[in-house]
């Protein structure tokens, strides 16, 4: 065999074995997930389907909110069940105030093809959340981001769940780090102000919450995070689950989480709000207006949030 043919045959054969070894290695980093739960967006609320067994003539229509320490059941279902709740167990609303609510233990929880064991829900009158056409029987919240590696695909609205672990992401987008206070996550952002200067903070991430960021007023008093506001659009009363707030609103110069930008996003605080912690300063939360612009993966066995601009970003 001359030189050049067998140059070329090891070309060949070079090439063939680098496209399956490339093949070999995205094989091995494909994960499947256990569910992909498609889900309908109002704009605010990410709604998803479920089942409670053994009541599964019952499909109900859940709120999956990252900021919900907890699962929530309309209490219509304990009635319509001819259930008894045996214990209650404390919920803090914004305001700083602590109510308690029954509790039941549901024997498994069903969503497509992935299954929660042994699922405890606080029970709630949820009618004033709902509309008739979609009505509000649940939320899911702490137990679901702890069970699973969750996808939030706003692009093509649905909910990939994953066992949890270490996670491929994308080159897209970005990693950022994610810890807890208490059961809700919390992430690092930065607040520009008109002078230059930037204020980083640790704020709750809360998909459901009908803001850009809610500001707790002890944080809006020492760093006097007025000045941050690039205009004021009024006030806005909100009712809380233990009373009415009356909320001042404005909009933000900017916001920058990771190496994102967002400008002229929605802000609000008011006196009465103080959703902190004793042992750690808490800004506020950054609500639905800024997780709708990107499609997130909540991987709270490693301390993980993936953020990937989607086709609202910047709308």
């Amino acid at each position: 065999m001359n030189l050049p043919l067998r140059n070329y045959l090891a070309g060949i054969c070079w090439l063939i074995c680098g496209c399956l070894q490339t093949a070999w290695a995205q094989a091995q980093h494909a994960i499947r997930p256990v569910a992909v739960l498609p889900f309908s967006y109002d704009g605010l609320h990410i709604f998803i389907k479920g089942v409670i067994h053994p009541y599964d003539n019952d499909t109900l229509n859940f709120i999956f909110d990252s900021g919900c320490e907890m699962n929530i059941l309309d209490a219509s279902y304990a009635a319509l069940w001819k259930l008894t709740a045996t214990k209650k167990a404390g919920i803090s609303g914004l305001a700083d105030g602590m109510t308690y609510l029954p509790v039941m233990d549901m024997p498994e929880l069903q969503l497509g093809d992935a299954h929660l064991e042994k699922t405890s829900f606080y029970l709630e009158d949820l009618k004033g959340l709902g509309t008739p056409s979609a009505p509000v029987d649940g939320i899911l919240g702490y137990p679901l981001l702890a069970a699973y590696t969750i996808l939030v695909d706003f692009d093509h609205h649905r909910l990939l769940l994953y066992r949890p672990g270490p996670f491929p992401y994308s080159k897209k987008g970005q990693v950022l780090r994610m810890d807890l206070n208490f059961y809700t996550p919390v992430i690092q952002a930065s607040l520009p102000f008109a002078n230059g200067n930037t204020l980083k903070g640790t704020y709750h991430i809360t998909l459901g919450g009908n803001y850009g960021v809610m500001f707790n007023y002890p944080y809006v008093r020492k760093y006097k995070i007025d000045a941050a506001f690039l205009q004021r659009t009024g006030e806005w009363p909100v009712k809380d689950m233990l009373k009415t707030i009356d909320y001042f609103n404005g909009v933000l110069t900017a916001l920058v989480i990771g190496r994102y930008h967002l400008r002229n996003v929605p802000g609000s605080y008011s006196p009465d709000v103080d959703d902190g912690n004793p042992q750690q300063e808490i800004a506020g939360a950054i609500g639905n207006e800024v997780w709708r612009q990107f499609n997130l993966i909540f991987n709270l066995s490693q301390h993980e949030l993936y953020l990937e601009p989607n086709k609202q970003f910047g709308q």
